[in-house]
């Protein structure tokens, strides 16, 4: 399976491939909030809980999770290993100088807090999964339109994540040509495999510099961007379905709001950065 996450679209009959764009994003924008808030594993457990409750309803979690495990596993390790060494403060569980004065501390709190991040940025990559799981790119530029958005700017987001897949689609081909002739770039020591990643880089260009000139052609013939208002052929309407999701969407920031600054809770106490 392929972990292009700019081809993961496909159009199921689920919960939230129907749900409104709009309703989507309204819920992407809170969840990414709620990550950001928290800073306290236990917070960012529960928050990263909502976003695969919203997974599984989407069937995501149930086709994808090999591919969430490939990308959220290596980057929450990462997270993890390196945030205990700049928090400073709390009750140490490992005080060590293996080399003359240079010290390492690493506390309770720092590991909870490291254990935090990884959990904030694995619920944003997943959110943002989910979102291009179940959201065409033409439902994404209408409803960032239709949210308020310059019609200019959602159709460049929209065009610029389109053309990302078909710039993936571009280097797996070229990759694999590379390894039809006998070259594997996961081979060699680490400045050889960057060596040959560098090599790529000619007939990625090759490749995708056609493409951006085809893509400005087109705009070009069909006058884009004179007409100042614009009138898509497609609607959209909010649906019972939509409503109950922007209500959780509402009650979910409500709830982290006051969690957050009235109760203070979902951050560790006696520590800095």
């Amino acid at each position: 399976m392929s972990t292009n996450v700019f081809e993961r679209y496909v159009a199921w009959n689920t919960v939230v491939h129907r749900l409104d764009p709009r309703t989507k994003l309204t819920f992407m924008v809170v969840l990414f909030i709620s990550a950001l808030l928290y800073a306290s594993p236990v917070y960012n457990l529960l928050v990263f809980a909502v976003v695969l409750v919203a997974g599984a309803l989407g069937g995501i979690v149930q086709r994808h999770w090999r591919t969430l495990i490939g990308i959220l596993v290596p980057v929450a390790a990462l997270t993890m290993v390196l945030w205990p060494f700049f928090v400073k403060g709390g009750t140490p569980v490992l005080d060590v100088s293996p080399w003359g004065s240079w010290r390492i501390v690493l506390t309770r709190e720092a590991l909870a807090f490291a254990l935090a991040m990884g959990l904030r940025i694995v619920t944003m990559i997943t959110t943002v999964y989910i979102f291009l799981a179940t959201t065409s790119f033409s439902d994404m530029a209408l409803g960032l339109y239709r949210m308020g958005i310059p019609y200019r700017l959602s159709f460049f987001v929209s065009a610029t994540l389109r053309q990302m897949e078909s710039l993936m689609e571009g280097v797996r081909q070229i990759q694999e040509a590379r390894q039809a002739r006998g070259e594997s770039i996961g081979d060699g020591s680490l400045l050889e495999r960057m060596r040959k990643i560098a090599r790529l880089l000619v007939p990625f260009m090759t490749i995708s510099l056609p493409r951006i000139e085809q893509l400005t052609i087109s705009l070009e013939t069909r006058a884009w961007g004179t007409a100042r208002e614009r009138h898509p052929y497609r609607t959209l309407r909010l649906t019972t379905a939509d409503l109950v999701g922007v209500a959780l969407a509402v009650c979910l920031l409500v709830a982290v709001l006051y969690t957050r600054f009235v109760l203070k809770a979902g951050l560790i106490p006696g520590i800095t950065l």
